[in-house]
């Protein structure tokens, strides 16, 4: 951001509040189009972030919605023990207060989500020896390899999607190497991130993007949810 507000804080005690405003000098030029990816596990520091770009309109977020921690605390120490007071709450630039709602993405998104049922059946086809045995059986496995054996397990009983066993084929095969950066194959969130920086209605679609107030607003809840469940495809689990 060349201008304008990042983040306020406002407390009961006046010496709380205060507000931090972009500076001019860390500016990454506006011709640079950027998407913001969150999901559950986007708290505190990147939802100042996400709310400010999304506020100001500098950036698409694409993922799930956030966390929602938008409190400062402070720990007092008594001896062995202490307490965590909240001194202040976090605003976004519109003026919205995120604690215990989260920032809801531009384009949702949604992660892996597995039942207790699937956890326990993840454990179960890992003590089956069944994803080593495939690396050590075809080290050079490739794409159709694997999803030719991810519903080869499937078929034989493990209630799991055959998309998420083939990434668990892939990675126990590159268990040697490097861990990768990022994954351009199996992160759904990544992939949508880059559609929509191609996309040539980018610069439309943040122009006519909501602030978090807008969002906010009577009526709008409701629309944007369905918005987001005619636009967003099933979760990978759900396939």
């Amino acid at each position: 951001l060349s201008s304008g507000m990042i983040v306020s804080t406002r407390g009961r005690n006046s010496q709380e509040n205060a507000e931090y405003k972009a500076n001019a000098a860390l500016t990454i030029p506006a011709s640079i189009k950027m998407v913001v990816l969150i999901n559950r596990g986007s708290a505190s520091a990147s939802e100042i972030f996400s709310g400010a770009m999304k506020d100001q309109k500098r950036a698409l977020l694409v993922g799930e919605k956030s966390y929602g921690k938008g409190s400062v605390q402070q720990i007092f120490p008594l001896d062995t023990t202490g307490f965590k007071l909240t001194m202040a709450r976090y605003y976004t630039p519109s003026g919205v207060n995120i604690d215990k709602t989260g920032i809801e993405p531009d384009i949702a998104v949604p992660d892996w989500v597995f039942s207790d049922a699937q956890l326990k059946e993840l454990e179960r086809l890992y003590d089956s020896g069944l994803v080593a045995d495939f690396a050590k059986t075809s080290p050079g496995a490739g794409a159709d390899a694997r999803a030719a054996k991810a519903k080869e397990i499937v078929a034989s009983g493990f209630n799991l999607p055959p998309r998420y066993v083939e990434m668990l084929l892939r990675d126990e095969l590159e268990r040697t190497k490097p861990a990768r950066v990022y994954d351009l194959e199996y992160d759904a969130q990544l992939q949508k991130a880059i559609d929509a920086l191609l996309s040539p209605d980018f610069d439309a679609t943040l122009r006519d993007s909501k602030t978090l107030i807008q969002a906010r607003a009577p009526g709008a809840t409701a629309q944007a949810s369905a918005t987001a469940q005619a636009a967003t495809p099933a979760a990978p689990a759900s396939r």
